[in-house]
């Protein structure tokens, strides 16, 4: 009862601050900035698109008839992992890590490729509503509300809490961040640079940089956490009017009810240089390159909320 009362007021919430949320949305086009060292900002042609992920230096999404595209990268230096490289197959959530990648197909059950040396291919079983990737471990979320983890595991980012009360999951590179039912945060893992410190209050959405973390409140403000001194990520924008956020290696992007972009931190590949426009929904920060999706799908808000609240978390895996 009282995680879906919680659905019912995240729904709330977001209808109240987009006024758009009920229009007919269609697939959307791909656009990328920044870094372009390998093929990152080569996004596929195409307006059917429906959510985007960012790795490193490659991009993942997922088309509106459930197939894969992949672009950029497929090596680390001079290894090949073929994380560009997509399966086929039908699936409904995508998510991109530094050079692997962790998919939920149509039934639920998680699917991985890409670089393996620390088991990271190796996705629990059962079924899921949600998944984060980080360096080197994933995180998913169970339709029951639980929490599985694997990967790397030398700073205990996969040592999963107890509980059946979680809503979204995030992961950064040697950590990870869950969202409970009450709107509350949970971190664990590595935290020499704050990165498991989380603020008080009550969020819906969550995203995870390299050493930081990121917060959408109930309220349409923004919350962060953590990161290096290098890179002012923590000085997050003021104001109530934001409806997403994405946390990338060293910059972070959140989107406005108007549907406009802004981003901050690291800007030296101009992956903070945001495109003009007012109909961004979607998006994604990777390495040091940005990707978004226009207009939005219907998926974004109507494709699974009703049961899991991830529907409009859809693109969350996209962290890094």
């Amino acid at each position: 009862m009282r995680r879906q009362s919680i659905l019912v007021l995240a729904m709330v919430v977001l209808f109240a601050i987009t006024p758009w949320a009920s229009a007919d949305m269609a697939p959307g086009t791909i656009y990328a900035w920044g870094y372009n060292g390998y093929g990152q900002t080569d996004v596929p042609l195409g307006n059917d698109f429906t959510a985007i992920a960012a790795g490193m230096n490659h991009g993942l999404a997922l088309k509106s008839d459930g197939s894969l595209a992949g672009w950029g990268s497929n090596y680390r230096g001079s290894t090949y992992y073929g994380q560009a490289e997509v399966p086929t197959g039908n699936f409904i959530d995508i998510a991109a890590g530094f050079y692997f990648n962790v998919v939920i197909k149509s039934d639920g059950t998680l699917s991985a490729w890409g670089k393996n040396d620390f088991n990271q291919l190796s996705v629990p079983s059962g079924t899921f509503i949600d998944v984060a990737t980080g360096g080197d471990h994933a995180i998913a979320l169970r339709s029951d509300g639980s929490l599985a983890a694997w990967g790397l595991n030398q700073f205990g980012q996969t040592d999963v809490p107890t509980g059946n009360d979680y809503l979204a999951v995030a992961a950064g590179d040697h950590h990870s961040v869950a969202l409970k039912s009450d709107g509350s945060l949970l971190a664990w893992g590595w935290n020499p640079h704050g990165q498991l410190n989380v603020p008080g209050g009550e969020f819906v959405d969550i995203s995870s940089g390299y050493y930081s973390g990121l917060a959408l409140r109930s309220d349409g403000s923004l919350a962060g956490w953590g990161g290096d001194n290098e890179y002012p990520k923590l000085i997050v924008p003021v104001g109530n009017d934001f409806i997403d956020i994405a946390a990338g290696f060293h910059h972070s992007l959140a989107v406005k009810s108007d549907g406009s972009l802004i981003a901050w931190g690291a800007n030296n590949d101009g992956q903070c240089n945001v495109p003009l426009g007012n109909n961004f929904r979607i998006f994604a920060a990777g390495g040091d390159f940005s990707v978004a999706l226009t207009p939005v799908p219907s998926a974004f808000l109507l494709g699974s909320l009703g049961l899991t609240f991830s529907g409009w978390l859809l693109h969350k895996s996209k962290i890094l």
